[in-house]
């Protein structure tokens, strides 16, 4: 066992809940930010925007629920984006961000996780991928970042 399993391991429940989160954010980041490369299936283009959007969006919200647990060690519910963020203490999200008008373009894609997971039922979804990509670089940062102050784990190193 190595030593970043050990110190999990020794972790409890809610903080391994929010390491898990974190990790769970990263597997659909990856898959969001690289899905796109993946749509030459069998010789034919596919489109995979709303699989790209879905993943990103739901990173997000996994990034923060991570923080969150952290900070007040409890489950954290929801997927309102906004919700989520005005609930964070002490890291400013908002100063990585500042090339878009932050406030507005969050409640945008507030709701955007059940707009785009029900794409079909919307007769036209808009979204700034831009704005939702380099919010996800930022969140997975910070969580990242939070990890390693809270329970000194380096997340480059999971086991997962």
């Amino acid at each position: 066992m190595n030593d970043f399993e050990k110190k999990f391991n020794g972790l409890d429940s809610i903080s391994k809940m929010a390491i898990n989160a974190y990790r769970s954010g990263r597997e659909f980041q990856i898959l969001g930010d690289n899905i796109l490369d993946f749509r030459n299936i069998i010789g034919h283009k596919h489109p995979t925007i709303i699989a790209s959007v879905v993943d990103v969006i739901f990173a997000c919200e996994l990034y923060f629920k991570s923080i969150l647990m952290i900070q007040k060690h409890e489950i954290v519910k929801g997927h309102k984006l906004v919700s989520l963020y005005n609930q964070i203490q002490n890291i400013n999200i908002k100063a990585k961000m500042i090339n878009y008008n932050f406030d507005e373009e969050l409640n945008k894609i507030n709701d955007s996780f059940e707009k785009w997971r029900y794409c079909y039922e919307s007769k036209q979804l808009i979204i700034y991928t831009g704005f939702l990509y380099d919010l996800c670089k930022v969140l997975e940062e910070e969580s990242r970042i939070l990890i390693y102050n809270e329970y000194n784990l380096d997340m480059n190193k999971s086991f997962i």
